[in-house]
């Protein structure tokens, strides 16, 4: 047995040399492997940084709704849009790391300062004032501006170059008391009240409050997701000045699961003065 044992070690010791290399192989590819992941860490956080406001500056604003309550007459976020705040500050904490994000009340918004930089705007317009005069503004900045509010509705009437058009309602409904449609809308683009188009801003709104969550439910797709797998999403919130995504929520036994696009539209201004007068809107309906 002595001698069996005597036998191996001088086997290993025979070896060494490449048992040696063998380790510092590994080693360095454990190394290689090591950095390479670090520096796609970096790509991937820089690339998601960049589509949340491009190459403009980080500091932002968040801006959620109110409502008030008597006789205290204090004021609190509209509940359905608690859970979407949630989910969308779950989404900026994983990217900019901020120990507090900026935030203030619609109410508190002054719009010849606050409105000028880099802003997100959750919540329709019945309790979000920001979100209904970055609507307005859109829609008085470019004529043709495809989406408004009709009550809590979201009306789509677009048009492109081609003048093919398309018009739509996408409205809460519910049957018997249960939730069976509710419509959010997301848009991406420069900022109307910014007169140098410096900075960016989001609109994420709904016609209910599952219509919301369903609009940060894609945001986080467009964020995080890969371009392959949701590419028209990237196409038409990115490649243009102004993106517009109608998204709708599905529901089973009324309970929100799941979210999906049904209409996309990206704004691409043109530089050369004959062609200014036209529709430069490029949209898909999804809805059929």
């Amino acid at each position: 047995m002595m001698n069996g044992l005597r036998s191996w070690f001088i086997s290993i010791g025979g070896h060494g040399i490449d048992l040696q290399l063998g380790i510092l192989a590994s080693l360095a590819t454990a190394g290689i492997v090591a950095i390479v992941n670090r520096f796609r860490q970096l790509l991937n956080k820089r690339s998601r940084i960049r589509k949340f406001f491009g190459k403009s500056s980080q500091n932002f604003m968040l801006f959620t709704g109110q409502i008030y309550f008597n006789p205290s007459n204090h004021r609190y976020m509209a509940a359905g849009d608690i859970k979407s705040v949630l989910c969308l500050t779950l989404n900026i904490h994983s990217i900019f790391k901020l120990k507090k994000i900026p935030h203030k009340f619609s109410d508190e918004a002054v719009i010849s300062q606050d409105l000028r930089e880099n802003i997100i705007t959750i919540g329709g317009p019945k309790f979000n004032t920001v979100t209904r005069v970055m609507i307005d503004k859109y829609n008085q900045m470019i004529p043709s501006f495809p989406a408004k509010f009709n009550g809590n509705s979201i009306y789509i009437n677009a048009v492109n170059a081609r003048g093919e058009t398309f018009q739509k309602q996408f409205c809460l409904k519910r049957h018997n008391g249960t939730l069976i449609d509710d419509y959010g809308l997301l848009i991406r683009g420069i900022n109307p009240f910014d007169d140098t188009n410096s900075s960016l801003s989001w609109v994420i709104a709904g016609s209910g409050s599952n219509g919301v969550i369903a609009s940060v439910d894609q945001m986080s797709h467009f964020i995080h997701g890969f371009q392959v797998r949701f590419r028209r999403l990237y196409k038409f919130l990115y490649s243009g000045a102004i993106g517009i995504v109608v998204v709708k929520a599905n529901f089973f036994e009324g309970e929100y699961v799941s979210s999906n696009p049904v209409f996309y539209a990206v704004y691409k201004p043109s530089n050369r003065p004959f062609l200014k007068k036209k529709f430069n809107w490029e949209f898909r309906n999804l809805d059929i």
